[in-house]
């Protein structure tokens, strides 16, 4: 499902169908995130403003599932359309107060004070390149690979059952061996690994619990 206002779908609606040439915006979502959508927000041939706005509009309509899934460091290496003072603040946001709350103030920043033109592509390249592929998914429309609500839902359940599970799994789990199939399929960064390794030689709880 979608992780914004009823306004901010609004707006990312009639953005989307004026990039189509249509006026209605009563069946968005279904042309939005459908299938096969690829592309058409810039084939009606949308201003830079425009474009600006529709960048600005998705950050917003799904700001708080962004702030759940960005994981700040790596992102902020690869960010070049923010000063470095910006970025040590939001380093020790996230140092004093945790990863969310450094994520929450990089999109903020992002939002109240938009850069510069070109940055929602550097930003794009930013997540994937620092290991957040899934939350590139939710913003880059063009790429033609949106999450679709049915897959969001599921992930939303599995993510649930861990936490259901984690007395268990607590039990149960090898950190090393986890971690390096987590980084075979991708699931972890570099960076990951390096804040899970210092526990690959201990089966406690606070081991287990680092890397879940």
């Amino acid at each position: 499902s979608l992780h914004c206002s009823t306004e901010s779908k609004v707006k990312v609606g009639a953005l989307f169908l004026k990039a189509e040439g249509r006026g209605s915006v009563g069946e968005f979502p279904k042309s939005l995130f459908g299938k096969g959508r690829a592309g058409a927000w810039k084939r009606g041939g949308m201003s830079g403003g425009d474009l600006q706005q529709q960048h600005l509009e998705l950050l917003k309509c799904f700001f708080n599932r962004l702030v759940e899934i960005i994981q700040v460091e790596p992102v902020l290496d690869f960010i070049q359309f923010m000063n470095e003072a910006d970025k040590e603040e939001i380093r020790a946001r996230k140092t004093q107060k945790g990863n969310q709350a450094g994520a929450r103030l990089l999109l903020t920043k992002i939002t109240q004070r938009p850069p510069a033109e070109g940055w929602f592509g550097q930003f794009v390249t930013a997540l994937r390149e620092g290991g957040c592929p899934y939350a590139a998914q939710y913003i880059d429309l063009e790429a033609g690979n949106l999450i679709p609500p049915s897959l969001e839902a599921r992930n939303d359940l599995e993510v649930q059952l861990v936490r259901l599970l984690f007395p268990t799994l607590i039990c149960k789990m090898t950190p090393r061996e986890v971690a390096v199939h987590c980084w075979n399929k991708g699931m972890f960064t570099m960076d990951d690994l390096e804040i899970v390794s210092p526990f690959f030689n201990s089966v406690d709880f606070n081991s287990v619990a680092n890397l879940l």
